[in-house]
């Protein structure tokens, strides 16, 4: 059964694409780049890619994946996390705790980030998050840290007003998407 609406983007609307092309982390041994963004009338897709110019990124990377599995996270986590203009703020370490999933379950919260990474291959790999609901006009700060590879907390800020648009624009493709609620298996 899928979750409450405010955790996945609308499965019956197409949304629209936005490159950001951010740059992140540009060192010498690594890459992080926010790439793009979908907007949904509900919420927005955000993507990381990370680029690793030698070794395997496996060997530093851990995905929440890895965190449920292991009970740990440790400094090869990605942490990530969104700010609204309006002070609302949301990170990728936020549903760890059995009490923040079920909390979610129960009601909407303010502001809700799911993010999730992959080593794709040896030395490329990312992390997507659908963030909800739609952030109010003004800046919207991504902020990263990566203790593994020194990156200390970094905040880089995107318009609002692109993904609000965007939000408006998508295309419902049914109108009849059934409510999670009423969903049985």
């Amino acid at each position: 059964m899928p979750g409450p609406p405010w955790q996945r983007a609308p499965e019956h609307e197409l949304g629209v694409s936005l490159p950001l092309d951010c740059m992140i982390v540009c060192r010498d041994d690594v890459r992080v780049t926010l790439r793009g963004a979908v907007a949904y009338s509900t919420g927005f897709k955000v993507w990381l890619q990370i680029l690793r110019r030698a070794d395997d990124l496996r060997a530093i990377f851990q995905t929440s994946f890895d965190v449920l599995r292991d009970g740990e996270v440790t400094d090869k986590f990605l942490r990530f996390g969104v700010e609204f203009s309006d002070g609302r703020r949301a990170t990728n370490l936020d549903g760890f705790t059995t009490e923040a999933r079920l909390e979610v379950e129960e009601k909407p919260p303010v502001i809700y980030l799911d993010a999730r990474g992959q080593a794709s291959t040896r030395r490329m790999g990312g992390l997507s998050a659908w963030i909800w609901p739609l952030p109010p006009p003004g800046q919207i700060a991504i902020v990263t840290e990566w203790p593994r590879i020194g990156l200390t907390v970094t905040k880089t800020e995107i318009a609002a007003e692109p993904i609000i648009e965007a939000g408006a624009r998508s295309e419902k493709i049914w109108d009849d998407e059934p409510a999670w609620e009423d969903e049985v298996e």
